[in-house]
């Protein structure tokens, strides 16, 4: 049975070591999705049953090789209980961790940011704006900083270090206003 532990646990780690150099990001879910990750078969509703997920299996075999290696080599029970223990010890590491990753990749998604998000956000420009070709400004959104591309709602050029403040986006390009602008247009 050593063996059996030895090499389970070699494996496990190893495949551990590689998604986290990888990322533990994805879709691991076996039998289900396409090409692009999506569910199709109503899966999603099976979350609780990580037998399905690679990354189960993954922790699995790197909790029953580790703990029935150690057991065996310290000799602190029987070959049946070191047995049943290094199963329950694979099963609840890779159950855990499964989970857990499941629950922070749900975390995530719907985390980018939306147009509606930037929606009155001050912003500086950082690349001025060239007749009709947009400038670029950079906020601070959600602790992140982002570029974007920008044009001066009125068609005003926009300025390197100028505050400005986005009104929409059209195309993909955000609409700004300068403070002067923003105020004239409050005020008339």
């Amino acid at each position: 049975m050593l063996s059996l532990y030895i090499g389970c646990a070699v494996v496990g780690m190893v495949l551990v070591v590689l998604a986290s150099l990888h990322g533990f990001h994805g879709h691991d879910d076996l039998g289900s999705g396409d090409a692009d990750g999506h569910d199709h078969d109503g899966s999603e509703a099976l979350w609780w049953l990580p037998i399905f997920s690679m990354r189960f299996w993954t922790f699995f075999a790197a909790g029953f090789g580790l703990s029935g290696t150690t057991m065996t080599l310290l000799k602190s029970a029987t070959s049946p209980a070191i047995l049943a223990w290094s199963i329950g010890t694979g099963f609840v590491a890779g159950w855990l961790v499964s989970m857990a990753l499941r629950l922070a990749r749900k975390g995530q998604s719907g985390s980018a940011p939306g147009m509606s998000d930037f929606a009155g956000k001050e912003a500086h420009v950082i690349v001025a704006s060239q007749g009709i070709q947009p400038g670029k400004i950079r906020l601070s959104l959600h602790g992140e900083t982002i570029d974007v591309l920008a044009s001066h709602q009125n068609g005003a050029p926009l300025i390197v270090g100028e505050p400005v403040y986005i009104v929409e986006f059209e195309r993909e390009i955000a609409q700004v206003l300068d403070r002067k602008a923003l105020t004239e247009d409050s005020s008339g």
